[in-house]
């Protein structure tokens, strides 16, 4: 119920940025990218799981509310990651291969500074810069195969439920016709586990920034006869 709720509200959340895309002027507002984003959790001592990885396909759409110039803008958005995560206990586990994977959902909603490339669809710079704040969400499963010296083999399985504010920062920055982007990110877990006591998750990501100018266009001149 809970991942139902959320994934709707984020959908919902999608077709408001889209639905409001365009100001007065006509200027374009969205702006969108897409990637792929790796995760490590942070344990603490007392945590049955020893090692947290994860690893989702990113969508990251934002609504460029304030833009003060062709290269600079507050934004409001999200880096939505879908994909799986693994958890391991260096200890007691019996094999590797039993610490099955398990789905992963990482939502961060951001409000977002940003400079340069890419920071609206008419910024042309050889380089660029963003930096967030806001609160985030971190859904997947714990799953550690054990061996207890009286129950013997079994596993330890716990849903993980992580949320509490989240930070990143990142570049952008034009490679032939592509502009690209790296993105760092942390989030404060309010809500750890026991299986997977999990203390905070950072996350490492490379994105393709949709639309993003990746050359300056010229000017037109216009000659006049006398």
């Amino acid at each position: 119920m809970y991942k139902r709720f959320l994934v709707a509200f984020l959908c919902l959340s999608l077709f408001c940025l889209r639905a409001f895309s365009q100001d007065k002027t006509g200027r374009e507002l969205f702006s969108h990218s897409i990637g792929f984003t790796g995760f490590g959790g942070i344990m603490d001592d007392y945590s049955a799981a020893t090692d947290y990885t994860g690893f989702g396909f990113t969508y990251s759409p934002r609504f460029n509310f304030a833009i003060l110039s062709p290269s600079s803008s507050f934004s409001i958005g999200t880096h939505l990651s879908a994909g799986f995560s693994i958890s391991a206990e260096d200890l007691y586990v019996i094999n590797g291969d039993d610490n099955q994977a398990a789905f992963m959902l990482d939502a961060p909603l951001l409000l977002e500074y940003n400079f340069g490339n890419a920071a609206t669809r008419e910024a042309y710079k050889k380089w660029g810069f963003f930096v967030g704040a806001g609160y985030g969400w971190h859904i997947s499963q714990a799953k550690v195969a054990v061996q207890d010296e009286y129950y013997g083999y079994g596993y330890l399985k716990e849903d993980i439920r992580a949320r509490g504010p989240v930070f990143d920062a990142g570049m952008r920055f034009p490679i032939a016709l592509a502009s690209l982007g790296v993105r760092f990110s942390y989030q404060v877990n309010n809500n750890p586990g026991v299986v997977a006591n999990i203390k905070g998750i950072f996350g490492f990501g490379v994105e393709y920034n949709f639309g993003a100018p990746t050359y300056q266009r010229k000017r037109a001149h216009v000659h006049y006869r006398r």
